[in-house]
């Protein structure tokens, strides 16, 4: 708590221990995926370039913004939260 407000990070759930850490509140958002298993699909594809990798890439990118989106609203209602500053 800060000044009577409370400060709360809605992020991937592997961060959660980190945030903790600095004694800030934590929301999950999304699924858990551990450092080793993403190195792993990194070093698989890290010599792939071109088209395919991009789309991959694009994919990724895009199935992580959508979790995003569905997830979120729902965790900022539980949180009650009233004011965000989002940092992107």
């Amino acid at each position: 708590m800060v000044r009577g407000h409370r400060i709360t990070f809605f992020q991937a759930p592997e961060l959660q221990s980190r945030v903790h850490q600095h004694g800030f509140e934590f929301s999950p958002i999304g699924i858990v995926s551990s450092f080793g298993e993403q190195s792993q699909i990194n070093n698989r594809y890290r010599s792939t370039w071109g088209i395919v990798d991009l789309r991959r890439r694009i994919k990724r990118i895009t199935n992580e913004i959508e979790l995003s989106l569905r997830e979120t609203p729902e965790a900022l209602t539980q949180a009650g939260i009233d004011v965000l500053i989002i940092d992107g």
